[in-house]
Parts: structure tokens; sequence; C-alpha cells
């Protein structure tokens, strides 16, 4: 039977797998070389390049962001591919920004302000405009989750339900689209607030990676040493 242990609370967060007696894994998180991508920021553009349908973002890093045209809100909002971006945003404007993408040494990071919040179960995406599905859904799965996906959904609003779905009814699925929206207003209240560059929502890697490693296996012991995570999982469960 294997056996999980998590260390959430040091500077350098571990995760080690057991199989028995035996290590069959470890992974480590070091803050020095976590990934921004994932990461919401109240960014703030600092240059409009027509020529390349794209703007250059401030969003607290020491290289300022990239993001196209395609992935302003007001893109979506607009729906029509030939309006030119300095008719979609403006020099010194203040938004929502998402990392997609790290920067690399020469290159800074690509941005979205087309948010994501993510779960095991839903991926919401408020001003994409479209249901997506996972795969692995059956036709039968597939009719009836995109027939709920339909009806509760609103004006803009997109989803992308995940496998992890079929364990869950129709109940759980509304709860979580109402956490999802409620974070989403938050983020929005917040940025009116917020300094450029301020990081205003961060996904929990560790969590992630414990979540992963639960759904392998048939079952086993989970050891953790904070209550917060564990009050986490807890309520993902």
């Amino acid at each position: 039977m294997k056996t999980i242990l998590v260390n959430g609370l040091s500077r350098e967060q571990r995760i080690a797998v057991l199989d028995g007696k035996e290590l069959i894994g470890i992974k480590l998180l070091s803050a020095e070389k976590e990934s921004l991508v994932g990461n919401i920021y109240a960014g703030r553009i600092e240059k409009i390049v027509p020529g390349m349908d794209a703007a250059f973002v401030y969003f607290g890093q020491e290289r300022n962001g990239f993001i196209r045209k395609e992935d302003l809100p007001a893109y979506q909002r607009a729906n029509n591919p030939a309006i030119p971006i300095n008719q979609l945003a403006t020099q010194g404007e203040k938004l929502l920004v998402q990392v997609k993408k790290d920067g690399k040494e020469h290159k800074g990071a690509s941005l979205s302000g087309g948010v994501e919040i993510a779960s095991p179960e839903l991926v919401y995406m408020p001003e994409q405009h479209y249901i997506s599905l996972s795969k692995k859904f059956t036709p039968e799965e597939r009719k009836e989750w995109k027939e709920t996906a339909e009806m509760r959904c609103r004006d803009n609003e997109g989803m992308l339900i995940r496998t992890d779905m079929k364990k869950r009814d129709e109940r759980f699925f509304v709860e979580l689209l109402d956490r999802s929206r409620a974070v989403y207003r938050n983020l929005q209240a917040s940025l009116k607030g917020a300094k450029p560059g301020a990081l205003l929502y961060s996904e929990n890697r560790l969590l992630k990676m414990v979540r992963e490693l639960m759904k392998q296996g048939e079952g086993g012991d989970l050891y953790i040493d904070s209550f917060p995570l564990y009050e986490e999982l807890k309520g993902s469960a």
C-alpha cells in the first residue's frame, strides 16, 4: 500500500511517496524556481504595438509581459477580428492578466487578459464564450453535461468541464460554478484598489501535485503537516 508524505510548511515544500517501506518518489518545490503560470496580477499596459497587434504589460516582474490582441477581454466582447488593438486597449490601462507561459532570459512572459479559474473538475472562463468537455466523457455523459452547462451558463461565460466531473452531480457543479464566479468577482474588486504588479491570485502547486498523486493507485495513506492544505484537500474530495 502506498503512503504519501507532504511537507507543506517549510520554504522548500516536499512530497515523498512510499510503497511499503520503500521510497519510490520524491518531489521538491522551490520558491526560487517557482513557475508563474496560472498566477493572476494587476497589470498595466505600458506600450501598444499596432503593427504586432499586441501590447507590453507591466505585471510586477523585472521584464514586462506580452499580450496579444486575441487575449484581451475587449476583443472577445467585440467579436470582430478586424478591430485594431488600439481600439481595444489604451496605454496606462489597468487590467487583470494571467500568465500563460513563463518568460525567458531575454523574453517576457506571455499573458492573457481572459483569466481562467481552474479546479480539478472545472475551468471557469468568464470572458471566453464557449463550452468544452473532456474527451473522456461518453456520448451520453457529454450530452448530459453539455445541456447542464448551457442551462447554467450566463452571457459572456465559458467553461471547460474536466474528466473529474464524472464523479460529481449537478448540485456540486452549480456550487463550484458559483464559487468560481465569486473568485472572479473578488478579482475584479481587488483590481480597483490594487497597485500595478500586485499578485491577486496564485494556484497552489503543492495542492495540485498532491491531488494528482491521490488519483494514482487504488488507495493508501496520506500524511500532511499543513492544516490549511488538509482543509483544501478535504473540501475537494
